[in-house]
């Protein structure tokens, strides 16, 4: 059965090219609800601005689970065989608590960043980020964003802790993104095609030699997490296109996505990313290998980049899914 993990990796924003932080819902606290009337009336000129309704391809709004009238047979039959594979899953996600092995990869060498474990609770947008090897603890919670090294905790408020925050917003964006996929069958849709491929260029032989036995399919929705947008607006839609092997229990193999701009991607916000090794675990099949792929933009034509910006392996003896999180373990140690 298809799982939510598949896609745990798709906005790895802290191993991607930096952009302006797109405005909208990153799961960060926001400022209390003020108890003076309404604030977003006309009257108030400090009111933010609203998100107008994001508009599906047949010109209807983009719902939870509503398929564009507009969409070909062919896009129609692929989307229903994959959201039924994750909709195999009866129990909804709504937190987990994952250990992952991870390496990252910048110019000049690499990063064994050792084992990382990564905690979230959906309901509260909680997070905890607990990089094991170097006694860094990032925790987002009930009493806002904090950094722990080695037992020292410190508020990351101010602007000399914007970095740090940002990040913060990207393992949410990772966080929310896990759940997105695991209620596939809900997303909001803007647009869905059958594709013959990823519609670009792929960076290794043996990723073309692999995307070339695959279904493919291009999701468009708003649903999707970036955090990081080229293009700035209040509720971006994002492009995926996903890759998958029909009848195959481990289906979704290669995975781009990017913002959408009319249908085409946007380069600067483009990521690949692969995923294998599935196993069985605890009645869910789950892959044990992602590896995530930045652009590189040097190259004419434009390509990924031939070694991936991250690779991370699951260790499946620790996950949990659907664990009671308590309040604690999102505080500040």
């Amino acid at each position: 059965m298809l799982h939510a993990l598949t896609l745990l990796a798709l906005l790895h924003a802290p191993f991607g090219p930096l952009a302006p932080v797109a405005p909208g819902d990153t799961g960060a606290p926001g400022p209390a609800p003020s108890s003076q009337g309404n604030q977003d009336t006309p009257q108030n000129p400090f009111a933010a601005p609203k998100a107008a309704p994001v508009l599906a391809s047949d010109g209807q709004p983009a719902e939870p689970g509503r398929i564009p009238a507009d969409t070909s047979p062919a896009a129609r039959e692929r989307w229903q065989e994959l959201a039924a594979r994750v909709a195999e899953d009866a129990t909804p996600l709504r937190s987990f608590d994952l250990y992952f092995d991870v390496i990252v990869r910048r110019q000049g060498g690499s990063n064994d960043l050792g084992k990382v474990r990564y905690a979230f609770d959906a309901e509260r947008s909680w997070l905890r980020s607990e990089f094991l090897k170097a006694r860094r603890v990032q925790v987002r919670g009930p009493r806002g964003d904090w950094l722990s090294e080695d037992g020292v905790a410190t508020s990351l408020t101010g602007r000399e802790n914007t970095k740090s925050r940002e990040e913060m917003d990207d393992w949410v964006a990772i966080a929310k993104n896990f759940l997105t996929i695991a209620r596939l069958g809900s997303v909001r849709l803007v647009r869905i095609e059958a594709v013959d491929g990823p519609g670009v260029p792929l960076p290794r032989k043996d990723i073309g030699a692999r995307a070339q036995g695959l279904t493919w399919l291009a999701v468009s929705s708003p649903d999707f997490r970036i955090t990081r947008s080229v293009r700035g607006t209040l509720e971006p839609v994002y492009r995926a296109v996903l890759g998958y092997s029909p009848g195959a229990e481990n289906a979704l193999s290669i995975v781009l996505l990017s913002e959408d701009d009319q249908r085409t991607i946007v380069i600067e916000s483009a990521q690949l990313i692969t995923l294998d090794g599935w196993r069985d675990f605890d009645g869910q099949r789950l892959p044990q290998e992602m590896k995530v792929y930045g652009v590189d933009l040097d190259s004419q034509p434009w390509t990924f980049q031939n070694q991936p910006l991250a690779d991370m392996w699951l260790s499946s003896d620790k996950a949990r899914l659907n664990p009671r999180l308590g309040e604690a373990l999102f505080l500040p140690e």
